[in-house]
């Protein structure tokens, strides 16, 4: 990755090819430092899966946990989320489902009045200074419940002018 410029390199990278990356990023001590494995561990992790052992690296661990964690509904999703999110704090980003969103009312009036139990229960959070993170998620949630309105807004309006 050296020489080049990180947005060229934006494209999917297995697991593997990520911790090779940051290894020649940071160098092999500092890696080791951070995972606490032996030099030829961090060297196994590095390793394209077809040339290795087939061991799992953490981040392929990691994965599988989550996956895990979604077997078991809401809850788990909720828990993979977190840790997610927790894990993407250095950079000031959040984990956010991809898709488009889809509007779960028959009307525009409907969506509008479904968005409001949510944003009292994040403004009554708030008001009972509850822990941030928990303040955040009930956020995410108030933002899904008002795309949904947007879009079924613009589903109308679509509709009206044809």
């Amino acid at each position: 990755m050296k020489n080049q410029d990180p947005t060229d390199y934006i494209t999917y990278l297995e697991s593997w090819k990520i911790l090779y990356e940051i290894k020649d990023l940071i160098g092999s001590g500092q890696l080791r430092n951070h995972l606490q494995c032996s030099k030829s561990q961090i060297a196994r992790y590095c390793t394209s899966p077809q040339n290795s052992e087939g061991q799992h690296n953490p981040m392929d661990r990691l994965k599988n946990l989550f996956c895990q964690l979604i077997q078991h509904g809401e809850e788990g999703e909720a828990m993979a989320k977190a840790a997610l999110n927790y894990m993407a704090e250095p950079l000031k980003c959040r984990v956010r489902k991809v898709g488009t969103v889809l509007p779960d009312k028959s009307t525009v009036q409907l969506e509008c009045l479904d968005d409001y139990p949510e944003k009292v229960k994040l403004d009554n959070m708030i008001d009972h200074n509850r822990l941030p993170e928990e303040v955040r998620q009930q956020g995410e949630i108030c933002k899904r419940e008002i795309d949904e309105t947007v879009v079924k807004y613009v589903e109308y309006y679509a509709n009206r002018r044809s």
